[in-house]
């Protein structure tokens, strides 16, 4: 991590110390990192606050999180002349977040929306291969052995798909975990083994759940909801 995410770089460049009187200050404790006296020259992440003698040197911006069904019929983008995107779908509470890991317009289901970019670059990563979790249906019902052949991966847009974990419902449901992000994927993967899909719904994303929710239905979250999963990301 850049020198420039230290307490005593802070202390220069927004309270104008010199390198040593920043350094004496530290050493004095008249730093607080999150409300607790710090006495090193520690690291600082955008979601800290930082007080030098009781005045914010880095305040700590807001973050929010929300899980939201996103149902069948609205589009991820936030176009307002497109009658149908997630804007005109969204409570006033939510209008003013980015989504994570867009939705097609025929799909339903967990939507995180936030204003944490950081979270947001990490979860879409695709080396950090995070779990989304899918229900699907298909016409017709697909084969045990169909479900085997999605495990293995199979070639979309001229590429293999990564391995997954399939596992049946019922006879019309089964459940996908997928860990890339290709477009279409799920819908794409049935094709090429002439299903067609006629529900998907995403029922967990990373370390969130749809749990109970109801389509356009939504809850707050936080930042520990993910990180578990984040905390290992790159």
């Amino acid at each position: 991590m850049s020198f420039r995410n230290r307490i005593k770089y802070l202390l220069v460049h927004k309270a104008g110390l010199s390198n040593k009187e920043a350094q004496t200050c530290i050493k004095r404790g008249d730093v607080h990192v999150n409300n607790q006296p710090v006495y090193a020259n520690q690291i600082f992440t955008a979601y800290d606050q930082v007080d030098f003698r009781q005045h914010a040197l880095w305040p700590q911006k807001q973050y929010v999180y929300a899980c939201w069904y996103k149902p069948v019929g609205a589009e991820c983008t936030f176009k307002t002349d497109n009658a149908d995107a997630i804007i005109h779908y969204l409570p006033n509470e939510l209008k003013d977040l980015f989504y994570v890991g867009r939705l097609d317009k025929a799909s339903e289901g967990l939507l995180l929306l936030t204003n944490d970019g950081n979270i947001h670059d990490k979860l879409l990563a695709p080396q950090n291969k995070v779990t989304k979790v899918y229900e699907v249906s298909t016409e017709p019902p697909i084969t045990d052995e169909d479900l085997q052949r999605l495990q293995g991966g199979v070639v979309i847009l001229g590429k293999q798909t990564l391995p997954c974990n399939t596992q049946r419902i019922d006879k019309n449901k089964w459940q996908i975990e997928l860990t890339q992000g290709m477009n279409r994927q799920i819908r794409r993967m049935c094709h090429k083994l002439g299903y067609k899909v006629t529900q998907l719904k995403r029922i967990s994303f990373a370390n969130l759940h749809l749990q109970n929710l109801k389509p356009g239905e939504w809850r707050w979250s936080t930042r520990e909801d993910v990180m578990d999963k984040e905390s290992k990301l790159s």
